[in-house]
């Protein structure tokens, strides 16, 4: 009975149930099928024997990473970068939704959505290549202003001090628009009468 009832709705709404086809497989893909691929960590994982022919360890990697002498410094990183990641990305996408709110042209508005939601959907090894093209050593377009202006030219990939700062402002560029759009739904969302009641109460635009 439920399968007819899915059908007939599929019939008789078939352009939404097409538009949300592509989010249904990249769900299907990188969020189902990839599952499996779990098992890799209890491998001594090889390409030539895949997932299925590859040896099995059981917990003696988490053994080895346990008892590696970087293991709290790595524990640690992540969670400063998580963190990091986490306040930046939130603070700069509910500061941007509150100024595309008030932006009252409706096709700027758009405009503006549509150029912050698109690094959300590059892979990240496009945004390699993007990042490479700024920082690299040799043709990476800061090294060549730094050279310009008679300094020497930085090697960022072989200096850890530049690279929390590198990531940070990577997550937050791919990340800011989805966060935005997602605060700018809620933003949108108030009833009028709130902005009235604190407009009476003396509360100003901040």
């Amino acid at each position: 009975m439920k399968k007819k009832s899915f059908i007939k709705d599929v019939m008789k709404n078939p352009v939404s149930y097409l538009m949300l086809l592509p989010a249904a497989v990249y769900s299907l893909a990188f969020g189902y099928c990839t599952i499996p691929y779990m098992a890799i960590a209890f491998q001594k994982y090889s390409y030539k024997g895949g997932l299925l022919g590859s040896e099995w360890v059981g917990f003696k990697n988490f053994e080895f990473f346990f008892k590696s002498n970087d293991v709290l410094r790595i524990i640690l990183n992540t969670i400063k970068l998580n963190l990091l990641f986490i306040t930046f990305t939130t603070l700069s996408a509910v500061t941007l939704a509150i100024l595309v709110n008030e932006v009252n042209r409706r096709r700027f508005k758009k405009i503006a959505q549509s150029c912050y939601l698109l690094p959300y959907f590059l892979s990240w090894a496009i945004v390699s290549y993007i990042l490479n093209a700024i920082i690299g050593s040799k043709y990476g377009i800061a090294n060549g202003f730094l050279e310009f202006l008679g300094l020497d030219r930085i090697n960022f990939y072989v200096q850890p001090k530049y690279w929390t700062a590198i990531l940070v402002v990577l997550k937050v560029w791919k990340d800011l628009g989805m966060q935005m759009v997602i605060y700018l739904a809620a933003i949108t969302g108030f009833d009028e009468e709130v902005y009235e009641a604190a407009s009476i109460d003396g509360a100003g635009r901040f």
